[in-house]
């Protein structure tokens, strides 16, 4: 049986939103980028400037599309877009300051990593479990359906920090955000997923 070949993963965060800007919990609400977010998507791009791109796809809400949108133009390729990869569902949350999230912490403090991963803030609130098995089984198919290509994402802040923590690139202990335009690079070989490279990091604005 012939080895597969690696399949080159770009994930990226939107451009900046309203939202963002008033540091307010976005999750399924569908906030359109600002005119600062498409800016940034539009520099992203040139950035990206002789980096090979196969195929651009996008979580299915406003702010991900628009920046895989602006990021496509440069390549002249089309946007595929799937739920799978949207925000994590903050369900009661949306729409309160980031700072409310505080109120978790006391919460969660003294549960075990390994429990934490499943773990529900609140009914109507994803776990980490079930936004990465989602999440994964999107990139799974797109590693399968473009064997030993280059592929970008453009996606959302809790996604790509939930990832990284599952890949153990980094754990919950660690103080970590990823600014908007922030970029995780994976590979897919043998089956699993590796972290290469991280750009955009910042200091959380909450940490739960």
């Amino acid at each position: 049986m012939m080895n597969k070949k690696k399949t080159k993963f770009i994930l990226v965060r939107h451009g900046r939103t309203s939202w963002n800007k008033k540091h307010l919990v976005q999750g399924w609400s569908d906030i359109p980028l600002d005119a600062v977010g498409e800016r940034q998507a539009e520099k992203f791009a040139d950035k990206l400037g002789e980096v090979s791109i196969d195929h651009i796809y996008s979580s299915d809400l406003k702010r991900a599309k628009r920046t895989a949108e602006i990021i496509a133009s440069k390549y002249g390729l089309e946007v595929g877009e799937s739920g799978l990869i949207r925000e994590r569902n903050w369900g009661p949350m949306e729409g309160k300051p980031a700072k409310s999230l505080l109120k978790y912490i006391d919460t969660i403090r003294d549960i075990p990593e390994r429990e934490r991963f499943r773990y529900r803030l609140e009914d109507g609130i994803e776990s980490d479990h079930e936004v990465v098995v989602r999440a994964e089984k999107f990139l799974r198919k797109l590693a399968d359906s473009h064997e030993g290509k280059v592929v970008l994402v453009a996606t959302h802040g809790g996604i790509l920090k939930t990832l990284l923590i599952y890949y153990k690139h980094f754990s919950y202990k660690d103080d970590f955000g990823l600014g908007n335009l922030a970029s995780v690079h994976l590979e897919m070989d043998s089956d699993r997923f590796e972290v290469k490279e991280v750009n955009g990091l910042r200091t959380s604005f909450y940490k739960i």
